[in-house]
């Protein structure tokens, strides 16, 4: 947010500075945030996860399909052939889920102030067009917000380095985040900002790497203790484990975690998983390749060659997972070392 002339980035109740895309229905209230992650867990069939990728989606698209396959919301076709979610007596669209995202950011900001924002301006994937943009409009609508203006991420990230160069560069913004990978090369400088080039993908982000670890752990529990039902709320607590498995890989070479309620045996137990660093770097390699691929296409489009980059950034929650950054830097040339702010970028 910015107060007069200063940015501020948002602290939320939990003391954090971000807020995951979760929203669980509880009775006809919405939660969000952290708050939604622990009642999803118990009801995964009342929440919604990563909605961004089925705001201004059709019901025939195949991919947002794929990916509410994976959770225990049950989705319908809207009359408009949209994508709707069932969740209890409710039907919700995802215009209504993210509406209550932002409905929460806009509670912080007015507590934080004193007053609600005047106006927003909403970034999006690459991978966002028309449809996605003008459904994240409608969201913000319900939310109270007036959007000034819808930009790429990669283009927000860059205004805010223009204003430290201090001649004319040539960068790339790579922004792995949780629903896909965006990259863009850009003129960032004192005389003008130009975006020369724009790739990047809606799938192989952090939630598509929670999908793949979470069917190697439960591949590998089956082989230790044989066959199990895996009921949404089981796929939903390994999911978490799995999640918390990859946050502390970077760190370490041999993360732990403990998975409870699971149905093994004649009753339920709970249940110690292990992960190795090397495991989880090779279920990573489609995710990579696809980051690969857009690095490549980026490269191509704006008509340049690794050495014309003065530097590159990398951004968004898997930024600092280092085989990552290894391929970035295999396409591009370098990785710059100078971090952005993951929560504030």
């Amino acid at each position: 947010m910015v107060v007069g002339t200063t940015p501020q980035v948002i602290q939320f109740g939990d003391g954090s500075h971000f807020l995951p895309a979760v929203v669980a229905v509880d009775k006809g209230t919405k939660h969000v945030g952290h708050t939604a992650i622990a009642r999803a867990a118990m009801n995964p069939q009342n929440a919604v996860l990563g909605v961004k990728r089925f705001l201004g989606r059709p019901a025939s698209d195949q991919l947002a399909m794929q990916i509410a396959s994976r959770s225990g919301v049950a989705v319908a076709p809207r009359e408009d052939g949209g994508i709707a979610f069932q969740i209890g007596k409710e039907t919700l669209t995802p215009e209504d889920i993210a509406g209550a995202l932002l409905a929460q950011v806009v509670d912080m900001v007015t507590k934080t102030t004193g007053a609600p924002p005047d106006a927003a301006m909403l970034t999006t994937p690459y991978w966002f067009g028309p449809s996605q943009r003008q459904a994240l409009k409608v969201a913000a609508q319900q939310a109270g917000l007036r959007a000034l203006q819808v930009m790429s991420d990669g283009t927000a990230i860059a205004l805010s380095l223009a204003t430290a160069e201090l001649e004319q560069r040539c960068s790339a913004i790579v922004d792995v985040g949780a629903g896909g990978c965006s990259v863009s090369i850009l003129e960032l400088g004192p005389e003008r900002v130009a975006l020369l080039a724009n790739a990047g993908a809606r799938d192989g982000g952090g939630d598509d790497m929670d999908h793949e670890i979470v069917r190697a752990m439960i591949k590998g529990l089956r082989d230790k203790y044989g066959e199990f039902p895996v009921y949404p709320a089981i796929s939903e607590l390994i999911r978490q484990a799995c999640a918390d498995l990859k946050r502390d890989l970077l760190s370490v070479e041999t993360a732990q975690a403990t998975i409870p309620f699971l149905p093994i045996g004649p009753g339920v137990s709970m249940q110690q998983v292990i992960l190795q660093r090397r495991h989880l770097q090779a279920l990573m390699v489609p995710s990579l390749e696809r980051l690969r691929t857009a690095c490549a296409e980026a490269l191509k489009a704006a008509s340049l060659a690794p050495e014309n980059l003065d530097a590159v950034y990398v951004t968004g929650g898997l930024s600092q997972v280092p085989l990552l950054r290894e391929t970035v830097a295999s396409v591009l040339g370098q990785v710059t070392s100078r971090q952005l702010d993951i929560d504030g970028a």
